[in-house]
């Protein structure tokens, strides 16, 4: 189930206080979570193995991006 993801007025995502989403965990990554939420997620990822399977990726896959993006601009 995907939650509507609204920002609040410090622009942080907020979920709704609903399942963690795949949206969620990318948003704990980019550190673009309210507080509740984060710990929501953190405590998530610390009782399930594939969901910490599953952040790891995710934070691979950004710095994969990011490092593209970066030897790019030096081109």
């Amino acid at each position: 189930m995907r939650l509507a993801c609204t920002r609040d007025n410090t622009g942080s995502r907020t979920g709704g206080g609903g399942p963690i989403t795949d949206e969620d965990l990318n948003a704990y990554i980019d550190g673009e979570l309210t507080a509740d939420r984060r710990c929501e997620v953190e405590r998530l990822i610390a009782s399930d193995e594939d969901v910490r399977v599953q952040v790891e990726s995710l934070r691979r896959v950004r710095e994969l991006v990011r490092l593209a993006f970066t030897l790019n601009k030096k081109e």
